[in-house]
Parts: C-alpha cells; structure tokens; sequence
C-alpha cells in the first residue's frame, strides 16, 4: 500500500485472517526501512479499510475463493476450526479468542476460549522495574545534510550523512511540528548542514495503530 512517497510492505496470514506490517520502502530514494522491531501479527477487523482491502485484493486468488465463501467454508469445516483454535490457543490478546468465539459461536472450544477470555481480563499488569539512568540506552548523533522532508500517516526526515548515505528516519524534533504546520517553511532549512540525536520512535498507520518502530530524529542542531 502506498501513502504519501512511502510503500507499506504488509506479510498476511490468509487463513487466520491476520497481518504483519514489514517493511517501509520510499518510493523517491527506494530505499527500504525494516519494520518489524516491535511489530506483531494482528487480527484483521471489519473496521481496519487498509488491512482489508490488502486481504480483499491479495487472499481471494491464495484461497481460491472470495473471503465471505472462505469464511462459510471455515465455519462448517471443523479442520479450519482446529487450524484457527491452534494459532491463537497460546495467544495473550483477548481480541484473539474473541474473534475465535465471534466466527464459531457454538464452537468445540468454546468453553476455553470463555475461560481463556476470563483469566485475560483478571490478569493485574505486571509493574515495570524501576531503570536507573545510567541502564537507559543514549541516544546516538551523526552528522550531515538535510535532504528532504515528507509527511503521511508520519512524517519523515531524510539527511544525507558525512559519508554519503542518505538516513531516513522518523521526524520528531520541535521543528518538524513547525514544517508539519506550514511545508514551504522547510525550504530554508534544506541543504543546511545539521547535528542529529537518534533514539527510537513509534510508525503509526492512518487507523491510530502502532506498528513497529524505527528511527527517530529527535534534536536537530545546526552547524
């Protein structure tokens, strides 16, 4: 799916009806951005219009039918049933048995999937151990040309580094909300030789949801 200058790379799992976002890849440079640190399989939903129309255009001609055949084959074959029930008995999303209970209402594992669904909701967060400062990773800088700004479902920074290669990544710093407000402001900083600090951040699609993570351009500092 493209947005925006960007293609999202989506893997699918047609018969459990689930996907994983991969792979960002900018269509100007080709340059390819690795998503799945972070990233998991998700359940697709009637509401999700990207995720579906990638399931819609790819999984008919893999299933050989059209999703609302497959989905009536599935439910009165116990063999898809059990294949469902498989890859998702260990799962700790209570969407998953959710869906299981929602497709085979009166199915053969629906007792667990209500108990499955019940320990879910009980389950207390375990509280995350205090990190010292000195645990917590630092950030990293380099140095180079800003080389071009682009904003879709995010927006995204490109410098071209002290050896050449251009870097992509994630455009978090207090100036990026000044370009995002008013894109012609950023002419003025395009050529100028910058400071980057890098840390992590979170590649949010156009539904709110987060997929993965990659590279943050968090403090720009001009030289």
């Amino acid at each position: 799916m493209e947005s925006k200058g960007y293609r999202n790379i989506y893997r699918l799992d047609c018969q459990g009806k689930k996907y994983l976002w991969t792979n960002n890849i900018e269509l100007r440079t080709n340059q390819e951005t690795s998503n799945t640190t972070g990233a998991e399989w998700k359940m697709m939903s009637d509401t999700s219009t990207i995720t579906n129309a990638v399931y819609e255009a790819i999984c008919p001609q893999l299933l050989g039918s059209k999703p609302a055949q497959s989905a009536l084959s599935a439910s009165a074959n116990p063999q898809f049933e059990l294949e469902f029930w498989s890859s998702i008995k260990t799962s700790d999303d209570l969407a998953d048995f959710q869906a299981y209970l929602d497709k085979y209402p009166q199915g053969q594992f629906q007792d667990l999937a209500l108990r499955r669904i019940d320990r879910l909701k009980e389950a207390v967060p375990v509280k995350p151990t205090a990190i010292s400062v000195h645990d917590k990773p630092q950030t990293r800088t380099f140095e180079g040309t800003i080389t071009s700004y682009d904003c879709g479902d995010n927006c995204y920074l490109t410098i071209t580094d002290l050896q050449g290669q251009e870097q992509t990544g994630l455009c978090g710093a207090s100036i990026c909300e000044l370009w995002g407000e008013d894109e012609s402001s950023f002419s003025r900083y395009q050529g100028k030789k910058v400071r980057i600090s890098v840390d992590k951040g979170e590649q949010i699609n156009g539904e709110g949801e987060v997929m993965g993570e990659m590279d943050a351009y968090v403090k720009i500092e001009a030289l």
